[in-house]
């Protein structure tokens, strides 16, 4: 019943503590390398008369602006073909939630990802401005972390429910015995 419900969460805190412990520790592997890959990629965007558009661009590709010459700072063409340029914002978006300067600001999309909960934004914007290959780092945090880590906290707690079932069933299979 309920109290053996209750009693075999609070028996399996010990283990949802190790598995809390190696979320964590993938957020920080996580965290470390998406510093590495992504720092600064999003405060690059598009700006179309001065105006940040929220378009992530990537200033070290180049594409061809008016006269044939390449443009490194070019973005795609706006609405009614007016010309935008890739311009460095300090901030980063979602007023610096969507941010991988530092390995605790990554953290955030991270968790993010790993809840798989609008992991997506983070996603795109950095496919936009880096590469194609962010979505591989993404797939693989919300597979491994997502899926792995659910799973193994649902496998902790359905173990201890089950070593809990089988305590409180030995008595009455003794009595059983008995008689």
């Amino acid at each position: 019943g309920m109290p053996v419900l209750v009693r075999s969460i609070f028996d399996a805190l010990p283990k949802v503590g190790s598995v809390l412990l190696l979320v964590g520790l993938l957020v920080l592997f996580a965290s470390l390398v998406s510093v590495e890959l992504f720092v600064g990629r999003l405060h690059w965007r598009c700006a179309l008369d001065g105006e940040d558009t929220g378009t992530p661009c990537n200033p070290a590709e180049s594409s061809l602006g008016g006269g044939g010459s390449a443009s490194p700072r070019a973005c795609p063409l706006a609405a009614g073909g007016a010309s935008s340029v890739c311009t460095f914002y300090g901030d980063s978006p979602e007023h610096g939630l969507l941010s991988f300067d530092s390995a605790w600001e990554a953290s955030v999309p991270l968790l993010l990802t790993l809840t798989l909960d609008d992991w997506t934004r983070a996603m795109y914007l950095l496919m936009a401005a880096w590469s194609p290959w962010a979505a591989a780092f993404f797939v693989a945090l919300g597979v491994l972390g997502g899926c792995f880590a659910v799973h193994l906290f649902i496998a902790v707690i359905f173990d201890e429910l089950l070593r809990a079932h089988a305590k409180e069933t030995e008595p009455s299979a003794l009595r059983r015995r008995q008689l």
